[in-house]
């Protein structure tokens, strides 16, 4: 009777299991299906009546209009290439050149609905490798569970709606600080890979360093500098030498900082601790002190990092990967679509990862809190406020930046709370004796 009783425990969690998951794999094809619709409605074509779309327009004006101007035989770095004089400066590697160059090959149209399609395809890659990191066992539910829960959130959607990279990068920076310890070359590649974008790949190698991984981030510069070196030799022949091609990317530099929507003060999706100042304080002081605030920031990130680089403990390296994260966001210049980088901070505190006491918990679930409200901040866009009937513009534009506000300051909150624990030697536990590991730090007993 026990028998029977078993057998029919087992198969009803069984039922359960794959009626999850097929739930799972509807809401992401759903999701899908969402994005592409709202991506098609607002397409950003190159036509120009339609100059107000953005569906896209990042990958238009970040990949795939710098892409064409260079096999064009231009310069990215001077050329205000948005395809119908919009003007918009480029900030991203040479390399960059050499990673996108096939979306060059094809239409716009075709290579948009290429890239969009390789960046939804990328997302339970990416909840795969989050699952991974976590030794949780990746089944099909559990990665399509999580990858609906990336394309649905601000960050998620944001990315992907605009054409952004910021599926693969966050996929390169946890690749990184995943195989550093044992797979140093595919460490290096992905962060090599993470350089495509230096608010990316700068933080994360400084990071890494105070981590101790010095060999995983040699090799990631080694090859990101011979990657940058294909085009980069390419632009200073045409430009006539070194000097003109960075004096070149010194003028895309301040054009960049001087646009409304990266600009500390007035930038509406921006995140970083320094937009957060502008909003606060005098704008101007602000962006003086903008280079200061990263240096802050990834001197306490560093610091933590080190102290619990000594651990061997895959609790420890996990909050260490937190911390990586939460300064990232807070140190540079990011836009919302960065978000997608709290993934990984999310699944640690969704779990329990320390003891069982009241001031353990009380710091899971303030850390929960903070870093749900940013991924979940729907009411910051335009659209969500025109919903509730505001509409009168000077009092839209200050809702939005007030709500985005709310993120920094819950971002900045969170790395700070993580960072504080870290330096006051708070050790989280060591894993148990016979626990399984295979984050890459210790191998099972």
């Amino acid at each position: 009777m026990n028998v029977l009783e078993g057998i029919r425990g087992r198969l009803r969690v069984a039922a359960l299991s794959n009626y999850l998951t097929v739930c799972w794999l509807l809401a992401f094809a759903c999701a899908c299906l969402l994005i592409f619709d709202r991506v098609l409605a607002d397409f950003a074509v190159h036509d120009p009546t339609h100059l107000d779309r953005s569906g896209l327009l990042d990958f238009r004006e970040t990949i795939y209009d710098p892409v064409r101007v260079f096999l064009t035989g231009g310069n990215p770095y001077t050329v205000r290439y948005a395809s119908l004089g919009g003007g918009v400066f480029w900030m991203y590697s040479p390399l960059a050149l050499l990673l996108y160059a096939p979306f060059g090959l094809f239409r716009f149209e075709n290579a948009a609905i290429v890239f969009l399609t390789l960046n939804l395809a990328l997302v339970p890659v990416l909840a795969w490798l989050v699952l991974r990191m976590f030794d949780v066992t990746a089944t099909v539910g559990r990665v399509f569970g999580l990858a609906t829960l990336i394309a649905v959130s601000r960050g998620g959607y944001v990315t992907l709606f605009l054409g952004q990279s910021t599926v693969y990068l966050t996929l390169a920076t946890y690749a990184a600080l995943h195989f550093a310890r044992k797979r140093p070359w595919l460490a290096g590649f992905a962060l090599a890979v993470a350089t495509v974008k230096p608010t990316f790949g700068g933080p994360l190698a400084i990071l890494m360093l105070a981590m101790r991984q010095q060999r995983s981030v040699l090799i990631g510069f080694a090859i990101a500098i011979v990657g940058a070196a294909v085009p980069g030799t390419v632009l200073m022949y045409e430009l006539g030498g070194p000097r003109p091609f960075l004096a070149s990317m010194a003028t895309a530099y301040t054009g960049f900082k001087a646009m409304s929507v990266n600009n500390v003060a007035s930038a509406p999706l921006r995140v970083d601790a320094a937009a957060l100042l502008g909003r606060l304080i005098n704008p101007s002081a602000a962006a003086r002190a903008e280079f200061a605030v990263t240096l802050a920031i990834l001197a306490l990130g560093a610091i933590a990092l080190r102290r619990l680089a000594t651990s061997e403990s895959d609790r420890d390296r996990r909050v260490s990967a937190t911390i990586v994260c939460l300064a990232m966001l807070t140190c540079i210049y990011q836009q919302v679509y960065g978000l997608v980088l709290l993934t990984l901070p999310l699944t640690l505190v969704s779990r329990r990862w320390g003891p069982r006491t009241e001031a353990f918990e009380a710091l899971r679930w303030s850390l929960l809190v903070l870093m749900t409200i940013p991924v979940t901040n729907y009411f910051m866009s335009r659209r969500a406020l025109e919903f509730f009937g505001i509409s009168n513009l000077q009092i839209l534009n200050g809702w939005v930046l007030a709500l985005a506000s709310v993120n920094g300051a819950a971002l900045f909150a969170a790395f700070s709370l993580c960072v504080a624990f870290a330096l006051l030697g708070a050790r989280f536990p060591t894993a148990a004796v016979g626990e399984r590991t295979t984050y890459g730090y210790r191998q099972p007993i």
